[in-house]
C-alpha cells in the first residue's frame, strides 16, 4: 500500500484529508492545522494542498515523489498573494495548477492547469476562492491516478517573474 504524507493550511485542505482516508492508501503523516513540518516518516507520496511552508530540498531524492496544488496558473503566477497580483494585472482568467514539486519553488512539471474568467465584480478573495474550488477538483480528478503511479506531466517552458502594471 502506498504510504502518503498530506499537508494542507486549509479548511478546504481538511475537507479532503478526510476524502483521502477514504482512498486506496496508508497516511504515515498528516498536518492540516498549518504547523510546519520538519520531520518525515518513511514515505512513497508527499501531497501539499495549499500548504503554506516549503518542503525541505532534502525531501525531493526522487523526481515525482510530492505533488503541490498551487492557486494559480503556472509557470505565469508563481509564489503568494496570486489574486492581488491578477487585479493589478487586470487579468481576464485566472487558474488553479496541480505539479510536481522539486527543490525550487512553483517549478516542478506541471500535470494539469484549469482556467477560469475573472468577472469585473471579483476581489482577490473572489480569484482565490474560485481557484481553490478548482484545486479541489483536481485533487478529486488526480489523487487517485497519483497513487496508483506517476500522472503525465509536462516540464515548465520558463521561469516567470510577475511584472505588474504601473
Amino acid at each position: 500500500m502506498v504510504k502518503v504524507i498530506y499537508l494542507s493550511s486549509t479548511e478546504n485542505g481538511k475537507k479532503l484529508y478526510e476524502w483521502l482516508k477514504r482512498q486506496d492508501c496508508e497516511i504515515v503523516l498528516a498536518e492540516t492545522d498549518n504547523n510546519k513540518v520538519t520531520s518525515f516518516p518513511d514515505y512513497d507520496i508527499g501531497i501539499g494542498f495549499l500548504y503554506t511552508h516549503k518542503i525541505p530540498p532534502s525531501e525531493f531524492t526522487t523526481p515525482f515523489k510530492w505533488v503541490n496544488f498551487h492557486p494559480g496558473p503556472l509557470p505565469f503566477y508563481r509564489g503568494r498573494n496570486l489574486g492581488y497580483h491578477a487585479i493589478i494585472n487586470e487579468e481576464k482568467e485566472f487558474g488553479a495548477t496541480i505539479h510536481y514539486m522539486d527543490e525550487k519553488f512553483d517549478t516542478g512539471e506541471i500535470i494539469e492547469t484549469i482556467h477560469f474568467p475573472i468577472e469585473n465584480s471579483f476581489t482577490a478573495k473572489d480569484i482565490i476562492e474560485s481557484s481553490h474550488e478548482k484545486l479541489e477538483n483536481l485533487f478529486i480528478k488526480h489523487i487517485p491516478l497519483i497513487l496508483k503511479g506517476k500522472v503525465a506531466s509536462i516540464k515548465q517552458k520558463k521561469a516567470t517573474i510577475i511584472k505588474m502594471k504601473n
